[in-house]
């Protein structure tokens, strides 16, 4: 048995009894792509649960900013793309993060890119 990060690890022996669950980090090669921004919209995901209104937030937050002399514009992953590319996310400027549990696979997928992310504090 083993985890991909220190948090499931911890999971596992408390819900198992087990005193060693090795963590392997994820390495995430298998995007084979890196940042290369040259969309302008901010990415907002991962994928679920991303409301309307935060989205309206975001956009209100950030009337009259502006990125490579363009208005910002935050867009739903999945609104932007149904189906998506790893290379159509690292075409973006950065990500904000909102995540729908403590790991995701996504964050590690977007790290290796070296994709900026941004995440709300608490």
């Amino acid at each position: 048995v083993a985890a991909n990060n220190r948090y499931d690890a911890e999971y596992v022996k408390y819900f198992t009894g087990l005193s060693h669950v090795p963590v392997l980090p994820n390495y995430c090669g298998y995007t084979g792509v890196t940042y290369n921004p040259t969309r302008r919209q901010i990415l907002v995901g991962p994928g679920r649960g991303v409301k309307d209104h935060f989205v309206q937030q975001l956009d209100a937050a950030a009337r009259n900013k502006r990125f490579q002399n363009q208005p910002l514009q935050f867009k739903r992953i999945r609104d932007l793309y149904p189906h998506f590319e790893y290379s159509d996310l690292a075409a973006h400027p950065c990500i904000v993060l909102i995540p729908y549990q403590v790991s995701l696979m996504s964050i590690f997928e977007y790290y290796r890119m070296g994709i900026p992310m941004w995440a709300p504090a608490p």
